[in-house]
């Protein structure tokens, strides 16, 4: 089920459901990325229950990911996670979920030693690069992910400028993504 389009922060952004929307963009060799930057304009209709897949792109049969961006609750505190798997083993990073019902910016970034945390440009999480995201044929998925075999992890909110690079970029290019304008 395909999400409605509606007024973003820049031009038109998606919203999803937490029932059954999502987009589903076919595996290219382009979205097998060892280094990237995901970067996201996102608006969280309620506080996560469950985690909530923002964009993904799974890798093997389990609930593993090449990368992904998302929110959970971690005890009391609702949190944006970035991570990435080779398949056993798995890395992220995350931050307490600045608010509800309003925009933020997210960007996460892996470079060749390190993973960084951007939330609306500055760096709230970073750490040493310890596991090499692996891939495999899956697509990439916007506002959920596959787990066990079973789409699920469905967002609900708004989507807006979902950029991703193939390699890690600079604070300074992600205040200019942040600003709407192109690398």
């Amino acid at each position: 089920m395909c999400p409605t389009e509606i007024d973003g922060v820049y031009n038109g952004a998606i919203e999803t459901d937490g029932i059954a929307q999502h987009l589903v963009v076919a595996n290219t060799p382009a979205l097998e990325m060892q280094t990237w930057t995901l970067a996201a304009w996102v608006w969280s209709d309620a506080p996560p229950t469950t985690f909530l897949t923002i964009v993904g792109k799974p890798v093997g049969v389990e609930v593993a990911n090449s990368y992904e961006l998302g929110m959970n609750t971690s005890g009391m505190v609702s949190r944006v996670v970035a991570g990435w798997s080779d398949d056993v083993e798995s890395q992220g990073l995350s931050v307490p979920l600045p608010a509800f019902q309003e925009w933020f910016h997210v960007t996460a970034t892996l470079s060749e030693t390190s993973a960084t945390l951007y939330l609306d440009g500055e760096v709230v999480d970073e750490e040493a690069l310890i596991v090499v995201p692996a891939f495999d044929e899956s697509p990439l998925y916007i506002g959920a992910d596959v787990d066990s075999l079973a789409v699920d992890n469905f967002f609900s909110g708004r989507i807006d400028d979902l950029r991703l690079y193939r390699r890690a970029l600079t604070a300074e290019e992600i205040a200019v993504v942040m600003a709407g304008e192109n690398l």
